[in-house]
């Protein structure tokens, strides 16, 4: 005699989802996360900081482009002063807030009365800035440059933020530390030194009408002989790393 046994109804059961990631395997993964943004953080400021670099020697043509132009009019036949007590600098401004005036002229209509950039010359001597007048300036496109709210007025700026300090030769100070004097951090106090500091030392000492330097991305200005290789300045003259 067989015995049949009853088997108790049962609801079916649900299909099983997809199996989600466990703890381990979520700590797991945000370790390995952890370490490819680590590895990957270095790179990615080294092409930033590259790419400010070359944005800031960008700007650097563009002003020396200006300062060519403002040589080549007949009026002036020499880059523009850095001296704030020069004859020729009717600004009155040290190196660094003279370049802007002298590249781009009023900034403010409210100077002289007269829209848009440039200076506004007294017809005949050409000795004072009046309402009114021929417009000189701006020139090599230099309004178009970064510009930053200076101690006591606009300074171009490198992509750092760095002041873009300017010096002009003179056949007989040379380059004149006391140009940009109150500059935020202080330049270079031997330039002299610090010019020939940064070219190859097989070469003749380095001379230029005028210069264009910054810290860089450090915001500091180094010299060669101070034993730090690491000189990343940015200057408008090509310099080389004597070897150790």
């Amino acid at each position: 005699m067989k015995v049949k046994l009853n088997r108790t109804n049962s609801p079916p059961r649900a299909p099983r989802g997809p199996a989600g990631f466990t703890l381990v395997e979520l700590l797991t993964i945000i370790i390995i996360l952890s370490m490819l943004i680590t590895l990957s953080t270095p790179s990615i400021l080294i092409v930033r900081r590259n790419a400010k670099v070359k944005m800031s020697y960008a700007a650097y043509r563009v002003l020396e482009g200006g300062i060519e132009a403002y040589r080549s009019d007949d009026r002036f036949g020499r880059p523009p002063p850095s001296a704030p007590g020069d004859k020729s600098n009717y600004t009155d401004y040290e190196g660094r807030y003279a370049i802007v005036q002298f590249m781009i002229g009023y900034m403010n209509e409210a100077k002289d009365g007269a829209k848009g950039n440039g200076f506004r010359w007294r017809e005949g001597d050409g000795s004072e800035f009046v309402k009114g007048g021929v417009i000189y300036g701006p020139y090599g496109g230099c309004e178009n440059l970064k510009r930053a709210k200076g101690a006591d007025h606009p300074v171009f700026v490198d992509s750092f933020g760095n002041e873009i300090l300017y010096y002009r030769f003179s056949e007989e100070e040379g380059y004149v530390a006391g140009h940009n004097g109150s500059a935020d951090p202080e330049g270079p106090t031997d330039l002299k030194q610090y010019t020939e500091d940064q070219v190859d030392p097989n070469h003749a000492p380095y001379r230029c009408d005028y210069i264009l330097i910054t810290g860089g991305p450090d915001k500091k200005f180094k010299d060669v002989t101070d034993g730090d290789t690491d000189v990343d300045d940015i200057t408008n003259f090509r310099f080389r790393l004597r070897e150790k």
